[in-house]
């Protein structure tokens, strides 16, 4: 399954924490992203990452940066539907749930109660990219991993083995032992290549950092998070479809919205009617401004005259629409939910 070999899955399932290291996702064709696929099959919705700064030992933008930063690791563009739809113009569609959000909010609070990460499984990386133009050179940071595989150490019980680790590295740095990406002559000593960089922590383990504060983990049991409990139950809204958007793929008599307007309200069967046409979500009809760019991809919107459409009204203007030289690239219902619009209104509309 894009690229995840069946014996993993089985070790996964087996042992549900990893330690992932960064990859390159091929562009434009190959396998989709490991990390979305990791991430969707084993519900590891939530991307927990802690930011802070080392000042004066290693240069800060916000030296008193210390927040955990909690993002959805699942939904908006994750959902990977794509479609050219017109020589111009490509779509992403942005998925987003109530469910998903409730999760990942809820989850947030929990961990700020229990430090937990995922509820089935845990994977920890570095998330900083796999930055293949300098792959085995020796001069990458190995930081964001040594942190990564602190997490799941104390993830896991080892809290003895992530404290040990991790002020090792905080001694490391605040010698002013840093890679070549924090190196600076004020506040570095030497700048030390990856391998050097991971032998100069093993050197310090069992020491602590004399001036940055120190970890200690000890105390700290091994806590998933508790999974988030669900919202009560809403009920189900009043549901009303009253029109329909429809795309075209359209680039003649010098892409003018006027003229493509006429022909849409020629064909438009009785009971709907054509509201507003947009290019690149801007109102170019009617009263659209002359000098906006267009390009060949156009939501024309149509609405039922009396409030509210019969479901074969959509496939009707579709037929009248191919009829007249107008074949829809895609539709979108509009629908009121309790009388509220579920879709965008558009400019000037």
């Amino acid at each position: 399954m894009n690229g995840i070999l069946p014996q993993t899955w089985d070790a996964l399932a087996q042992h549900p924490v990893l330690l992932k290291g960064p990859i390159t996702t091929p562009q434009g064709g190959g396998y989709k992203s490991i990390d979305v696929t990791l991430r969707k099959t084993l519900g590891l919705f939530a991307n927990v990452r802690p930011c802070v700064a080392y000042h004066p030992y290693v240069d800060a933008l916000h030296p008193g940066m210390d927040v955990v930063i909690v993002r959805e690791n699942e939904e908006d563009t994750y959902g990977g539907i794509e479609h050219r739809q017109t020589d111009e113009v490509m779509q992403c569609l942005k998925l987003i749930t109530r469910p998903g959000c409730e999760r990942i909010v809820r989850y947030a609070f929990e961990y700020a109660m229990a430090h937990g990460l995922g509820l089935h499984g845990a994977m920890f990386e570095a998330v900083h990219g796999s930055a293949p133009d300098i792959a085995g050179k020796n001069i990458a940071n190995p930081s964001g991993l040594l942190l990564a595989a602190v997490q799941m150490l104390l993830h896991i019980g080892e809290a003895d083995a992530a404290r040990d680790i991790h002020n090792a590295w905080l001694r490391t740095l605040e010698e002013g032992l840093h890679t070549r990406d924090l190196f600076n002559e004020r506040t570095s000593r030497r700048c030390l290549g990856t391998r050097e960089f991971a032998h100069a922590v093993v050197e310090r383990l069992g020491q602590v950092p004399q001036h940055l504060p120190a970890v200690d983990y000890r105390q700290a049991p091994a806590t998933p998070v508790q999974a988030p409990q669900d919202a009560a139950p809403r009920a189900r809204q009043d549901k009303v479809l009253e029109g329909v958007d429809v795309f075209l793929d359209w680039d003649e008599a010098g892409r003018d919205p006027n003229t493509l307007a006429r022909r849409l309200q020629a064909a438009a069967p009785a009971g709907l009617r054509l509201t507003v046409v947009t290019n690149r979500g801007v109102k170019v009809w009617p009263e659209g401004h002359p000098d906006t760019f267009c390009t060949d991809h156009w939501r024309c919107r149509f609405k039922a005259v009396a409030g509210t459409l019969a479901p074969e009204g959509v496939p009707e203007l579709l037929v009248r629409l191919l009829e007249a030289g107008l074949p829809a690239v895609k539709t979108e219902n509009l629908y009121r939910f309790d009388g509220q619009p579920g879709y965008s209104v558009a400019q000037g509309e």
